[in-house]
């Protein structure tokens, strides 16, 4: 079969097999995050770069089948986990006779192939978009949809008719990793307040009466910390501390800001204040 599309810059010819499902015979192409021609498509990027590897859509096809063990990885992932520490010549292994490599391996691919009973065929419930699938309500408005996979042995397949919905779901998830848009919260009534590192104070953006003009309101904290002031007792943090308190009361009680205890040089006005 030849596909071509989302990002895909040629098309490209993808192997196809054939499952029983209900009596009929099923066309189905692998998938998973070593295809050559999924990471591609979704991405615009070469496999070997593994760009599918935060695509949690292949667990979700796996657990559903009922596997018990992980899907198949990218070649080269699995090589580095079957080497074996070999010690000095003073190890145990030395003293004991080892038995050839090629035996454990033989023994190892006959238990593996002991417990296979054949290829699982199913069809399963997957939610219709990644974003929904973050999302509990966005998951109830948008659906679910019902797509024919199949497990056979560390191979993942899905039939041919939910390419689409498989390729939006990994470039949805590419783009998103899942999670769930955070929804604006809407505009503040409170002027927003930081500090000025340049100028050592508080500095906060407020509306004009006519609640249009921008101005800045910066509020001192050093000046106030001199002898004979009110907050000539305190520490620096404690003092920015302190004043910051007083701005946020004085939001509160709908009073201006240059209203806060201090001299003229502790609280002075911003660009576009009125004169």
């Amino acid at each position: 079969m030849t596909i071509k599309g989302g990002h895909m810059k040629r098309p490209q010819v993808v192997p196809t097999k054939h499952f029983v499902f209900e009596e009929k015979a099923v066309c189905m192409v692998a998938i998973g995050k070593s295809e050559s021609w999924l990471a591609p498509m979704c991405s615009g990027k070469c496999v070997s770069t593994r760009p599918m590897s935060r695509c949690r859509i292949f667990k979700l096809l796996w657990d559903a089948l009922g596997g018990e063990d992980e899907p198949e990885q990218p070649a080269g992932e699995d090589k580095m986990a079957m080497l074996e520490f070999e010690g000095g010549a003073d190890s145990a292994s030395d003293s004991q006779p080892s038995s050839s490599p090629g035996g454990d391996e033989r023994k190892k691919k006959a238990a593996k192939n002991a417990k296979y009973h054949g290829p699982v065929v199913m069809r399963v419930c997957v939610p219709a978009c990644a974003s929904a699938a973050a999302d509990p309500p966005a998951l109830a408005a948008a659906g679910e949809t019902r797509v024919i996979a199949c497990r056979e042995k560390k191979k993942l397949f899905i039939e041919m008719d939910a390419l689409p919905w498989l390729v939006n779901y990994a470039r949805e998830e590419l783009e998103s990793g899942g999670v769930a848009p955070i929804p604006k919260e809407p505009a503040a009534d409170t002027p927003s307040i930081y500090w000025d590192f340049t100028n050592d104070c508080w500095t906060a953006r407020v509306e004009d009466e006519f609640g249009k003009k921008s101005q800045k309101v910066r509020v001192g904290v050093k000046a106030r910390m001199r002898r004979g002031k009110d907050l000539a007792l305190f520490d620096f943090a404690e003092a920015k501390q302190k004043v910051y308190d007083e701005m946020l009361a004085a939001i509160a009680a709908g009073l201006p800001l240059t209203s806060i205890k201090g001299s003229s040089g502790d609280v002075s006005p911003g660009e576009g204040s009125p004169p």
